[in-house]
């Protein structure tokens, strides 16, 4: 089974800025109300042809151009390679607490053995899959897939998402974030 992602033309990257490897994006117009929080997201950069993903680890988007530092972008000579390119996004549907996902918002996550692991602070619907977006007691964010064989417990009232997943294997997604 072959899953087709979709991607968006969101707009395209500029020169770089300054000089450690941050470069100028210029969102679409139709884009840039949507594209302000971007962190932790993947832009998909045409490069010869082919479309690249590199996650976003950070974003200015006070003004346009917004400046974006991209993983594995650490110098003004690799920024230079990327710049003036064409940027993509997959289709991401991000839910807020007031959506069908109300109840997983703010629901604290644990491991089958009772460890905490943080809070969901998010619910994205990417074409491929559902991912929570769950932020630690060191307030870093990580993702982890969405899906009901993964639920050992929901506990509803007392806001506890309990995974099968265990202590190490949630450690693991922490890390790969």
């Amino acid at each position: 089974m072959s899953t087709i992602i979709k991607l968006t033309h969101v707009g395209r990257l500029g020169g770089t800025s300054q000089n450690k490897g941050r470069l100028k994006f210029f969102p679409l117009k139709s884009m840039e109300d949507s594209l302000t929080e971007l962190e932790g997201q993947f832009l998909f950069v045409n490069v010869n042809g082919s479309k690249v993903p590199f996650q976003i680890r950070s974003i200015d988007s006070q003004k346009i151009p917004f400046i974006v530092q991209l993983d594995f972008i650490n110098s003004p000579e690799e920024a230079r390679r990327i710049s003036n390119s064409e940027a993509f996004m997959t289709n991401v549907q991000r839910h807020t607490p007031d959506s069908k996902f109300s109840h997983i918002i703010n629901t604290a996550l644990h491991s089958v053995e009772g460890t905490f692991f943080g809070n969901v602070t998010a619910v994205e619907e990417h074409p491929e899959q559902i991912l929570l977006l769950v932020e630690d007691t060191q307030g870093q964010s990580f993702r982890i897939p969405f899906h009901e064989e993964l639920i050992h417990n929901n506990d509803v009232k007392k806001g506890i998402l309990t995974y099968v997943y265990d202590e190490n294997a949630l450690k693991t997604l922490q890390n790969m974030s």
